[in-house]
């Protein structure tokens, strides 16, 4: 799948991001070849995804519509 100028920018400031806290974690970072992961390293538990997603959303006001985190797979773009 192409990536846009802007998700690829994101991403590569992601990796940046995960360095540093690679870093500032050291022994305790827990590598496990996840692209987004808690701050040690360790793989986002699907329920804090899913709780962080709600509270995005509804600071988003009318913005989006009412729906999960799962249901943005069937979202299509116009």
């Amino acid at each position: 799948m192409p990536l846009s100028d802007f998700a690829v920018a994101t991403l590569l400031a992601w990796q940046l991001r995960q360095a540093e806290e690679r870093e500032a974690a050291q022994e305790a970072w827990q590598t496990q070849g996840h692209v987004f992961t808690m701050e040690d390293g360790q793989p986002l538990d699907p329920s804090y995804v899913t709780r962080l997603f709600q509270r995005l959303s509804k600071g988003s006001g009318e913005a989006l519509p009412p729906l999960t985190f799962h249901g943005l797979r069937h979202i299509t773009r116009r």
